[in-house]
């Protein structure tokens, strides 16, 4: 991983590329059990993978503004994230619920927190439960379900809350 600075920056490093598809093996988030919080999570978003001992990894946020939700070359309809294999559910499900923390917390900030008061709320209901716990208890969404709130109430959310990308 190179040192960046003021002569290597990320973004100059992501125009470069010109097959994304190959970057989730380097690049992409580890499963939630790998995070021990939701800080954890919104670092690799925010700041990237910390490599010990030689540097760290693209934020997550740049390579999703980058490759995610792109159009299907061959149709023009639809959209996927060229920057990770497509019909592999495993990678599907990783991304999934890394992004859905990434969501939550970004949705807490749209209402008025700032982000280390939002990641404060996520951490505590999380509690000591681990991140794929934590998921499923409160941020995995199926059609016709409720998500529960960070004060403990209940609210609707749509599954494409909880299951889009986050926008660029």
């Amino acid at each position: 991983y190179p040192k960046f600075g003021q002569l290597c920056m990320w973004q100059a490093t992501l125009e470069l590329i010109r097959d994304p598809l190959w970057t989730w093996e380097c690049w992409g988030p580890d499963t939630l059990g790998a995070y021990w919080t939701c800080r954890d999570v919104w670092r690799v978003w925010t700041e990237g993978t910390l490599v010990e001992g030689v540097s760290q990894k693209v934020p997550l946020q740049m390579v999703e503004r980058q490759w995610g939700a792109k159009k299907i070359v061959g149709t023009k309809k639809g959209s996927h994230q060229c920057w990770w294999p497509t019909g592999n559910t495993n990678v599907h499900k990783k991304w999934h619920q890394f992004v859905a923390i990434v969501n939550r917390i970004q949705l807490e900030i749209e209402q008025g927190k700032s982000s280390t008061e939002a990641i404060a709320t996520l951490d505590e209901m999380c509690g000591n439960d681990s991140l794929p716990k934590f998921f499923v208890t409160y941020l995995q969404v199926k059609k016709g379900k409720r998500m529960a709130d960070s004060d403990g109430t209940v609210e609707a959310a749509s599954v494409e809350q909880t299951q889009s990308n986050v926008p660029s």
